[in-house]
Parts: structure tokens; C-alpha cells; sequence
């Protein structure tokens, strides 16, 4: 193992700029040198089973070769060529394929790079489309509490207000109506009613299907949808999908839209669109929409166009990935996925300090009374072999989807062995670990701030004999699956949840309780892995293949 940091985290690291982070208190990133299956492999040789897909994106896991091999022979070809008159396969491929895939009339598809371009696209869509059939003052929106929709300029004023991360944006543009989903009737006359009194001035309602993802993971039913595509058709406002997260099998089925029998004006698609290989997004639009574009009237076109809009690269990717959706293996893999999830994470559910678990398709959820360190968390789960990173009050899981049967059924066994919630199970040895120096407010230690080899090392550093934490100390740990983690995070902490939420500290010592997982607790939530790697029961576990692939 090579426990040098490489030199281009350390000089690079006053130059990039880190999202959702302040980076004077943040510790240090984790140096990535390469991926493979459902692994992140460090520069120091450790290998992290990713949980969260790189933020949603990666369905079926890194490195997909057919994925790569798409890419490789675009890249000979043409790696990128402007798309304003000019055409090339990849891109209007892509447009007829996902035309095909989508419910109803969604066939006119606008490219662009990023999900959160794709929500302004749509926005500026719906206000045009009331401008070129002359009718004025249609320019505000309506969407819903817990909402998140990017990070853009028009898309973070259509995010809640209150939960999301704008905040200090407030004034800054036009205020929109963000509301209550309607789960319920009472909820469902207040929007009827919003909708009776302001339709004049209203574009479009904006909802992330099934589930507020950036928001807190938060679930609602098909009904609702049903409700606002009613709502919207009595008051003749436009109704717009963000299934940016949702889309591509995330939930269970591959758009929630197509599931719940309820077709939007517009939809948004990005993070799974290549598989989570390049940036790339698609907006939607229904011939009623585009119709109202379609025109001898120059003014009339939709004027937007980013520079790598269409780019054949990550449209290449996309097409891939589509083939490897089109075999119907993932739908089996997601379907195990959440079985999975119910019954490994069903045991956190009566812990102190957890006031939900939910999970819906490959998405896996424990809500907390409280925010969490999320610094100090992730952190820990990186000692022990797994990137999981926190947010606000969730702690989640949102694997890929690539899972075989032979896998499955050799960490089922470890399900049974290390996480029966009866009076067997076995018990779990948790050792202290101190640190010594001072520490500020963000849990990490003063001489941790500064970008330098000894800081990053103390971020998940590793000696021989044992894991370290991250400040450093070196501990020794048993195997636990995810829910025993989860529940000695959460509930062992001497019975008080605060001493894992808050920061915790002593003068001059901070106190972790360390539990180990093991490299094999995240595959069974969809995580694979290059060759066949073994279970610690001695279990063969195959790499997932879809059909007529080579994965």
C-alpha cells in the first residue's frame, strides 16, 4: 500500500473550489486514483464500496465495458461537434430512443450538460410557451416543500425555502409559491384554491416524482401526482416532471411518470442518463408544448443552446447505457435491492434518536430527529471500507443496481450471521478511540485544516495492524453489516444519540465509537465488484452480467 499523498491533491488543493462545503473547516477530499464495479479504489491502495453511486449516477456500477467500449469509438470518431446545423448520430438516436421509453407524448428532446440546466430549460420553456400563445404574465411557479431542483439561479428559487441550501439567496430573484404536496385532502384544496386565485400569473407546477431526493429523501404516493395532473388540467397550468433523480429504474420502474399512469408537459432527466459517465441532460416536452414553438415566427424558437448541448460523447454513453436498461436485468437487481434494504435496515427502525426508515426500489433511507455530523459520519464509514455520505437528517443508501444471485444469497447468510435483531446476535466489541490536540467547532483537529500530507493523512489514514479513525489512532474492529452500524452510530452511544449527531468534544480529546462492516456488507445492497471476489464465509461472488454483455 502507498501511503504517499500525491502531489497534485496537495499542490492543486488551494485552487479547487469544493461544492457544499466550507473549506476553511472542511477536512480534506479523499485522493481517488480509479474505479471499478461498485468500488472506489484510494491512492493509498484502500477500496470503498460506494453506496450512493457517486451521487446517483453511477446504475451500473463503474467502469461498465460496454459503456467505455461506446465511448472509446466515439472518441475516435468525434469527440464533440457544435449541434447548432450541424447533426450527429449519437444525439438524435438518443432523442428517438428516449422519445420511445417515455409515456404519452413526451417525443421533443432538448439536450444540455447538467440536471440543473435541464430545470431552468424547462422553466424557460413553460413561460414561453404562455408568451407565444399570447398570453402574458404567466411567469411564476408552483412547487413544494422539501423540494430541491439545483443549484442554478431560476431552479434554487423553486427549492424549499427553509430545508434547502438558498437561503441567503432570498429576494434575489422573483419569490415563487412553494407548498404543501397534496397527500391529502386538505392539502389538495389549499393548492385547488392557490390555483383558483393565481392561475393568471402561473406557468407550470414543478414536482420530483415519488420522491424529493436533495430534499431529504422524502416519499409520496402515485395519488399525488394523479392530484396535481388534475389540478393542473382544472386551471390550465402546465405540469413539469423533475425525474432527474427518479429516472432510469432508481425507484423500482424505469420512469415514475410511465408507473404511475400520469404524463407531465415536460420532464427533466439527467444523473443515470450515461450511467454516471459524462454530464449530460435531456428535457422533455410534450407536442402540446412544442407545438407552441413550431412557427414562421422567428421569435417564437426556443432561443437556448449550451456549447456541448447534444455532445456525441456523452450521448454515446447514453445510448450504452439504454442497451444495458434494455436487457430488463436491472429491474430483478433493483427488486433484490429492495427486499434487501427492508430486511437489513428493518432493525433500526426502534432506535433511539431514528424517527423513520424508508425505502423504495434501490433507495434506503434512516431519518434522524436531528442533523447529523455528516463530516464525522462519513469519515467513519470510510474507516470502515464504505463511502456513505450523509445529508442534513438521512443517512441513505442508493447503490447500483448490478447484483447477482450467487452474491446475494453468500451475504444473506452474512445478513443472518451479523445482524439478527433476536436474543442471539452476537455482540459487537466497541473500543474508544482518542485523539490527542485541540479541535474546533467542526470536529476537526486545527492542524487537519491546513491542505498538507499530515491532514490528509489524518482523513481516513491507515497503519499496520489495525484501521485508523480519522484523527489518526489506530483501532481494531469486528464485522457488522450496515443496520448494526447504523444501530451502534445511532443507539449505543451509552443510550445517548446525541454523542454521534453533535461534535462532542472534550478539551483537548474528541471520543468515537468505531464498529466494523467489512468490504462485504455494502454488496449486498447492489455493490459488485471486478473478478469473484469472496465473502468472509468463503462464497464466491460473481460480477453482475447483463444478457449479451460483457460486464
Amino acid at each position: 500500500m502507498d501511503d504517499e499523498i500525491p502531489d497534485w491533491l496537495v499542490t492543486g488543493a488551494t485552487h479547487v473550489w469544493r461544492p457544499y462545503c466550507q473549506m476553511k473547516t472542511a477536512p480534506p477530499p479523499l485522493p481517488v486514483a480509479r474505479t471499478h464495479g461498485a468500488r472506489i479504489v484510494l491512492t493509498d491502495g484502500r477500496e470503498l464500496v460506494d453506496g450512493i453511486a457517486s451521487w446517483w449516477t453511477a446504475c451500473h456500477g463503474y467502469n461498465h465495458p460496454h459503456i467505455l467500449g461506446a465511448v472509446e469509438e466515439q472518441l475516435r470518431r468525434a469527440p464533440h461537434i457544435m449541434f447548432g446545423g450541424l447533426a450527429q448520430s449519437p444525439a438524435y438516436r438518443l432523442a428517438e430512443r428516449l422519445a420511445q421509453l417515455l409515456p404519452g407524448d413526451l417525443a421533443h428532446v432538448f439536450l444540455a450538460e447538467s440536471g440543473s440546466v435541464s430545470v431552468e430549460i424547462a422553466l424557460k420553456m413553460a413561460i414561453q410557451y404562455w408568451i407565444n400563445q399570447g398570453v402574458a404574465g404567466r411567469t411564476r411557479f408552483v412547487s413544494f416543500r422539501g423540494a430541491y431542483h439545483g443549484d442554478t439561479l431560476a431552479a434554487m428559487t423553486i427549492c424549499d425555502p427553509e430545508e434547502g441550501m438558498h437561503a441567503l439567496f432570498a429576494g434575489v430573484m422573483p419569490a415563487q409559491h412553494v407548498v404543501n404536496l397534496p397527500r391529502d385532502s386538505a392539502d389538495e384544496l389549499a393548492l385547488d384554491n392557490l390555483l383558483s386565485s393565481r392561475a393568471s400569473e402561473i406557468a407550470a407546477l414543478i414536482v420530483e416524482p415519488s420522491v424529493q431526493g436533495a430534499g431529504g429523501m422524502i416519499f409520496h404516493d402515485y395519488g399525488v401526482l394523479a392530484r396535481l395532473r388534475k389540478l393542473a388540467d382544472r386551471h390550465n397550468v402546465l405540469l413539469i416532471f423533475d425525474e432527474i433523480f427518479t429516472g432510469f429504474g432508481r425507484t423500482g420502474p424505469m420512469f415514475v411518470c410511465a408507473a404511475a399512469g400520469v404524463t407531465p408537459d415536460i420532464i427533466t432527466l439527467s444523473k443515470a442518463l450515461t450511467g454516471g459517465t459524462l454530464p449530460l441532460s435531456a428535457t422533455i416536452a410534450s407536442a402540446r408544448i412544442f407545438d407552441a414553438f413550431w412557427s414562421d415566427n422567428p421569435n417564437a424558437a426556443l432561443m437556448h443552446g449550451p456549447t456541448f448541448m447534444g455532445n456525441p460523447l456523452a450521448c454515446a454513453a447514453a445510448n450504452a447505457s439504454l442497451d444495458l436498461f434494455e436487457t430488463g436485468t436491472w429491474a430483478d437487481n433493483v427488486t433484490r435491492i429492495e427486499r434487501g434494504l427492508k430486511r437489513e435496515l428493518h432493525a433500526c427502525r426502534n432506535l433511539p434518536g431514528v424517527v423513520d426508515v424508508r425505502i423504495k426500489g434501490a433507495i434506503g433511507v434512516v431519518e434522524l430527529g436531528q442533523r447529523v455530523d455528516a463530516d464525522r459520519l462519513c469519515a467513519q464509514f470510510v474507516d470502515e471500507g464504505v463511502w456513505i455520505r450523509p445529508m442534513g437528517r438521512v443517512i441513505y443508501l442508493t447503490p447500483a443496481s448490478s447484483l447477482t444471485t450467487t452474491s446475494w444469497e453468500c451475504l444473506r447468510r452474512q445478513s443472518q450471521r451479523f445482524c439478527d435483531v433476536g436474543p442471539g446476535r452476537p455482540k459487537t466489541r466497541l473500543r474508544p478511540v482518542t485523539a490527542q490536540g485541540g479541535h474546533s467547532r467542526s470536529g476537526v483537529p486545527g492542524w487537519c485544516r491546513k491542505y498538507d500530507k499530515a491532514s490528509i493523512h489524518s482523513i481516513g489514514g491507515r497503519a499496520p495492524g489495525g484501521r485508523r479513525c480519522r484523527h489518526g489512532t489506530a483501532v481494531m474492529v469486528d464485522e457488522a453489516p450496515f443496520a448494526l452500524l447504523l444501530h451502534e452510530y445511532v443507539g449505543r452511544c451509552d443510550g445517548r444519540v446525541g454523542e454521534m449527531l453533535d461534535a462532542g468534544h472534550e478539551s483537548g480529546r474528541v471520543h468515537h465509537h468505531h464498529v466494523g462492516i467489512g468490504h462485504f456488507n455494502l454488496r449486498r445492497f447492489g455493490g459488485t465488484e471486478d473478478g469473484a471476489p469472496t465473502c468472509h464465509d468463503g462464497l464466491a461472488a460473481e460480477q453482475g452480467r447483463p444478457a449479451g454483455m460483457n460486464a
